[in-house]
């Protein structure tokens, strides 16, 4: 099971940093690479080990960019690191230098060890831990496939979902594509599991599924409108609409859209999203307001 999660895993990460990841690099560590091309070069499957990702990130390709993922700590990986290097180096005998870089994303606390010294040998490379990193900083990239890793980040004082529901609002604003976002959808269930978030994902995608695709798609929208059908009068297919439209519009409220983004999104009047909204309050709620207005 742990390591049908792992190739699960390695699968999400190729499939979306493959092309960012070197200016994903340049964006956390203000580093100055400026063309990336994935060297024809590969760590011999003897090992049983193929790396991750390596980049020819020079002119002429005398510069390598060797990036590892980690969900774990792995105790020898400083000496894994050395012997990945030492193979790159025997392969492309004319590069000038290797940048080796290992991305832990991993749930406990990272304890590899980044350097290794023995006698007549000095080895070093760079440990990243994404929990060094604000989860703004992903979430905010320009590059949407990014914002997924905003929740193996230093969520600071958010909570899992808040960050997670965020992330889902982006994807859903931004991906066209029924399939294309449930992809994504699925993808970020996948990192999830990482952290042990992925319930959490899982609700907030039938939430999405709600409102995103297109309303008369939608299960509890169609059942409404056949409820409709089956009583054979028009006011009853009204009706459907009506309820598969008001459950999207509380679906949204509840995830925190504003009442004018939600109006936008189901093509529906401003005030009758409120309406909606209002009737549906919880008793104590309106009891709440209605004594803060009088006050005022």
């Amino acid at each position: 099971m742990a390591k049908q999660k792992s190739q699960q895993y390695d699968t999400v990460v190729k499939k979306n940093l493959q092309e960012i990841l070197p200016r994903l690099v340049n964006e956390l560590l203000g580093t100055d690479y400026e063309s990336f091309t994935p060297a024809s070069v590969e760590i011999p499957t003897t090992l049983n080990k193929k790396s991750d990702l390596i980049f020819e990130t020079g002119p002429n390709g005398k510069q390598l960019l060797h990036v590892e993922f980690q969900t774990s700590n792995d105790p020898v990986m400083h000496h894994r690191m050395h012997l990945y290097a030492a193979l790159l180096y025997y392969q492309r005998p004319a590069i000038d230098s290797i940048k080796q870089l290992v991305f832990y994303v991993g749930d406990a606390k990272m304890r590899m060890k980044a350097s290794l010294e023995k006698p007549g040998l000095s080895f070093g490379y760079q440990i990243v831990d994404l929990r060094d990193f604000s989860y703004q900083k992903f979430l905010e990239s320009r590059h949407i496939e990014v914002a997924l890793f905003a929740l193996l980040a230093d969520l600071q004082s958010e909570t899992p979902a808040s960050v997670i529901r965020r992330i889902a609002m982006r994807l859903a604003s931004e991906v066209h594509g029924r399939e294309r976002l449930a992809s994504f959808l699925v993808d970020l269930e996948i990192l999830a599991q990482l952290r042990n978030f992925e319930t959490i994902v899982q609700e907030i995608r039938r939430d999405i599924a709600m409102f995103e695709f297109d309303i008369t798609k939608v299960s509890l929208f169609r059942e409404a409108t056949e409820a409709g059908e089956k009583l054979g009068m028009e006011r009853g297919m009204e009706k459907g609409m009506e309820k598969g439209m008001e459950k999207a519009v509380l679906t949204m409220n509840k995830n925190g859209l504003p009442t004018h983004q939600i109006a936008q999104m189901l093509d529906l009047p401003e005030a009758g999203v409120q309406r909606i909204i209002d009737e549906n309050m919880p008793k104590k709620a309106k009891a709440s307001v209605k004594k803060t207005t009088r006050k005022k």
